[in-house]
C-alpha cells in the first residue's frame, strides 16, 4: 500500500510540475583551487538529451557522473536527473560558461549561465608571490601550527549597523578569511534567534576575493549575507558561524636537496616530497555581536500603523478604467522602497459598497545580490461591481516609521475612477475569479488533487479492513490453542505433585487471550 501511495504522490508531482534545468556551482576551499558544477533537471518524467557549455577557459577534470531520484519539495515528491562536473580554471579572472540545454518531456529547457572569478593564482605558481604571501605556506622549525594561524585564518562578521529600532533592517556578512592553505566547510550557522531574516544571496556562491585587512592581503570567502529584522527590543546577541579547517604547511626543514620553488609547485600538484607536509585541524568563529535594539516610540503613533519601518512610497493603479457589471477587475497596490518590505503586509483597501473583493495575491520584486534599495512589492486584488455607474476607490494609506528622523510618516496613493456599464447578454451572469492558481488556470484541474484523496481514502479503508480481518483470525486461533493449554494445566494440577511448574511458551496463549485465572 505505501508503494502505492508513493506512486500515487509521484504521478500528481509529474502532472503539477512544470519541468525546469538549473545550474548550481560550488567552490573547493583550498590553496588549489576547484569547483563542482551540477545541472539538475527537475520535475521531467524522461530526459531524452542533455549538452553541457563547452568549459572555455576551465579544465574538465571530472564528469559527467549522472544521478537520479526523487526529491521532497513542498510535501511533493519531484524526479529529478542531475549531472555533475568537475572543473578547474585554466587562467585568472573572471570566466562565464553559457546555460546548458536539455531535452524534457518534449520541452528545450536552458539552465542560467555561471560565473567564475579565478581571481587567485594556482599554488604551483606562488614561488613567484612576493615572501609574504610564502610564509603562510611554510612551517620553520621552532613555529608553532597555532601560532601560525592566528591573524592568519578567521571568521569576519560585518554589519550594517550596531543600533536600530524594532523592524528596521540589518544587513549582516559572514567571510572567511585566510592567507593560508586550507580545505574548509561550514559546521554550524547561526540562528539569529529574536530576528526575521531574508537571504541577501546563495550562501555559498563560489566567488573568491581579494581583500587587505590590517595591511595583509587575504583570499575572502563569503559565506553567508543576511538582511535580518528585529523582532523585539532590548540587546539581541548574534551567534558565531564555525568553520572547520584542514590547514597544511609545507617544512623547509624536510625538502632535502628539492628547491623551495620546486617545493611549492609539487605542493600545489599534490605530489610534495614525503614528510614535508604538516597537517593541522582548527576551528574558527567569529566573536559574538550584539545588537541593540530599541522600541518604536509610542507618543506620535497613527492608529493605522501596522509595522511598517523604514522609507516607502505607495500607488495603485487598474487594469481597465471601464468595464461592464459583473466583470472581474483588478487592482494592484504597489510599495516601493528601502526597509521591512519582506515582512509587509497588504496595506487596507476601502472599498465602496457595490465593490465585493476577493482574495489577492502578492507579487514581489528582490534583488538578493545587492542591498535593498529600491525593492517593490505588489498586491493584486480581484473585484466585482454589483451596480452600474462610476465607482470611486479612494487613497490608500500607508503608515510607516522613518528611523532616520525618528517619525511616523503616511504615504498615500491618487485616488482611482472606474466607469461600470450594465451588463449586456451572457455577460449579465457575474464572473468571480479562479483562485486555485490564477485566472487563465483550467478549472478541470481542481479536480486532480481530489480525485488523488479519494483514491488514497479508499485505498487505506480497504487495507484497514483487511487488517481487522486477520487480527480476529489470529486472536480466534490463540482462544482455540489456550482453551487445549489449559485443559492441559489443570489436568497436571490435579497429580498429587508438591507444585506445578509451567514453561514461559505454556503460559504465553493465557496471556494472550485476557484469562487471568
Amino acid at each position: 500500500m505505501r508503494f502505492f501511495l508513493i506512486l500515487l504522490s509521484c504521478c500528481a508531482s509529474s502532472a503539477l510540475a512544470q519541468p525546469a534545468l538549473t545550474a548550481e556551482l560550488s567552490r573547493n576551499l583550498t590553496g588549489d583551487e576547484y569547483y563542482t558544477i551540477r545541472y539538475t533537471v527537475e520535475g521531467a518524467s524522461k530526459v531524452s538529451s542533455f549538452i553541457p557549455p563547452s568549459f572555455k577557459g576551465l579544465t574538465l577534470l571530472k564528469g559527467p557522473e549522472q544521478t537520479q531520484g526523487y526529491s521532497l519539495q513542498h510535501g511533493e515528491l519531484m524526479p529529478y536527473v542531475s549531472f555533475n562536473y568537475i572543473v578547474k580554471p585554466a587562467t585568472t579572472g573572471r570566466i562565464i560558461l553559457d546555460g546548458a540545454v536539455a531535452v524534457a518531456d518534449g520541452k528545450t529547457l536552458r539552465s542560467r549561465t555561471v560565473e567564475i572569478f579565478a581571481s587567485v593564482a594556482p599554488l604551483k605558481d606562488a614561488a613567484r608571490s612576493s615572501t609574504g604571501e610564502l610564509e603562510g605556506y611554510l612551517l620553520r622549525k621552532g613555529e608553532k601550527v597555532e601560532d601560525k594561524m592566528k591573524g592568519n585564518l578567521f571568521v569576519k562578521l560585518s554589519l550594517s549597523r550596531k543600533a536600530c529600532y524594532v523592524g528596521e533592517p540589518i544587513v549582516a556578512e559572514y567571510d572567511l578569511y585566510t592567507r593560508l592553505n586550507s580545505e574548509s566547510r561550514v559546521v554550524k550557522r547561526p540562528s539569529f534567534n529574536g530576528f526575521s531574516t531574508f537571504d541577501m544571496a546563495p550562501q555559498e556562491s563560489g566567488a573568491v576575493l581579494r581583500r587587505t585587512y590590517n595591511g595583509k592581503a587575504f583570499d575572502v570567502y563569503p559565506l553567508r549575507k543576511v538582511m535580518m529584522y528585529p523582532l523585539q527590543a532590548g540587546t539581541l546577541a548574534l551567534e558565531a558561524l564555525e568553520v572547520e579547517n584542514v590547514v597544511s604547511f609545507v617544512d623547509p626543514d624536510q625538502l632535502g636537496n628539492v628547491s623551495l620553488a620546486d617545493a611549492l609547485r609539487a605542493y600545489g600538484d599534490g605530489k610534495a616530497p614525503a614528510g614535508s607536509v604538516v597537517k593541522q585541524k582548527v576551528v574558527v568563529s567569529n566573536p559574538v555581536q550584539a545588537v541593540q535594539v530599541k522600541p518604536l516610540p509610542e507618543s506620535g503613533k497613527p492608529a493605522g500603523f501596522t509595522g511598517a519601518v523604514g522609507r516607502f512610497t505607495i500607488s495603485a493603479t487598474l487594469d481597465h478604467h471601464e468595464v461592464e457589471q459583473g466583470v472581474v477587475s483588478y487592482l494592484d497596490v504597489t510599495v516601493t522602497g528601502q526597509g521591512n518590505l519582506p515582512v509587509l503586509g497588504k496595506p487596507a483597501v476601502q472599498f465602496p459598497e457595490a465593490v465585493e473583493a476577493f482574495e489577492d495575491s502578492i507579487r514581489a520584486e528582490y534583488d538578493q545580490s545587492r542591498d535593498p534599495g529600491r525593492w517593490k512589492k505588489t498586491f493584486t486584488v480581484p473585484f466585482t461591481v454589483r451596480k452600474a455607474g462610476d465607482v470611486v476607490i479612494p487613497p490608500i494609506k500607508l503608515v510607516y516609521f522613518d528611523p532616520d528622523s525618528g517619525h511616523y510618516r503616511t504615504s498615500f496613493s491618487a485616488p482611482l475612477s472606474l466607469r461600470v456599464k450594465p451588463a449586456s447578454g451572457a455577460d449579465k451572469i457575474e464572473q468571480k475569479p479562479v483562485s486555485f492558481w490564477n485566472a487563465q488556470t483550467d478549472r478541470y484541474w481542481i479536480w486532480l488533487p481530489v480525485l488523488l484523496a479519494l483514491g488514497i481514502l479508499i485505498l487505506f479503508t480497504v487495507q484497514r479492513v483487511r487488517d481487522a480481518g486477520k487480527r480476529r483470525a489470529r486472536e480466534a486461533a490463540w482462544r482455540g490453542s489456550a482453551k487445549e493449554a489449559r485443559s492441559e494445566a489443570f489436568s497436571q494440577a490435579a497429580a498429587p505433585k508438591p507444585f506445578v511448574a509451567l514453561e514461559l511458551d505454556a503460559l504465553r496463549p493465557f496471556v494472550d487471550a485476557g484469562d487471568a485465572q
